[in-house]
């Protein structure tokens, strides 16, 4: 029997709620969502990108907690270096320093264009149900601001342009902001890799809903194409991938 074929997971028998991550994942390659779900051995991945991620992601809450809306510019600059350290342990040094540089000239961009400098919420889980045939949604705010009508979503990679899983996480999370009755104008994605901010475009509903007909769709017929993208150098399925309906001990 083919592995996409294998009987579905545990995970994927009920899905409980759909997260950007999630429709992300199975937007990304079927194939490798179906097999994340399967309590089998996978290979080991470098995953150091990840935890840098989530580190940046606990310093940048960590100094947004501490910022005061009558911050001065030379206090954003010490409350930044002082929050960022001089380094990480998952990346080189000159990485890391471009990161804390990048977010710190945000910063004092961003103090001069909003209308209250402390975030209303930093790293927030929220949920709601949009779709009334579908699970509940459910996201993680980095960043918002009610007087600003803005959302950020911090990205510690080089974006150059905006693609599937900007729009998918972009419009998602302003779906269940506007639900709870906090208005999204503009939503950005700050590269703090190369400093860059993305505007998440104009997206409807109704392209969110036919990404997720899809994902039900394949989870009850039991159907999961692979779908190969510069990604699946990462992937820690890739060896089971490769061998995709070939029985291994007859090779």
């Amino acid at each position: 029997m083919s592995p996409n074929h294998a009987q579905l997971g545990d995970k994927l028998k009920e899905i409980s709620h759909i997260s950007p991550s999630l429709l992300n994942s199975f937007n990304t390659c079927p194939l490798r969502f179906k097999y994340g779900s399967e309590d089998l051995a996978k290979i080991e991945v470098d995953t150091d990108r990840l935890e840098y991620g989530l580190e940046i992601h606990k310093k940048i809450q960590d100094y947004m907690n501490k910022v005061r809306n009558d911050i001065s510019p030379k206090e954003i600059e010490g409350l930044c270096r002082q929050t960022f350290g001089e380094g990480s342990k998952f990346v080189r040094k000159d990485v890391a320093e471009k990161v804390k540089q990048n977010f710190l000239d945000f910063e004092i961009r961003r103090k001069e264009r909003f209308k209250v400098f402390k975030p209303t919420m930093t790293e927030e889980k929220l949920g709601a149900h949009l779709f009334k045939d579908l699970p509940p949604f459910v996201c993680i705010v980095d960043a918002y601001w009610k007087e600003d009508k803005t959302c950020i979503n911090w990205k510690t990679g080089s974006g150059v342009q905006i693609e599937d899983y900007h729009l998918i996480q972009g419009k998602i999370e302003k779906m269940i902001l506007e639900s709870w009755g906090f208005p999204v104008e503009r939503y950005w994605f700050v590269c703090l890799g190369n400093g860059k901010t993305l505007e998440l475009p104009s997206i409807t509903d109704g392209w969110i809903k036919n990404k997720c007909d899809e994902l039900m769709s394949c989870i009850k017929n039991d159907l999961f194409q692979k779908r190969q993208s510069k990604l699946c150098e990462w992937c820690e399925s890739q060896l089971r991938c490769s061998f995709d309906g070939d029985c291994l001990w007859l090779i």
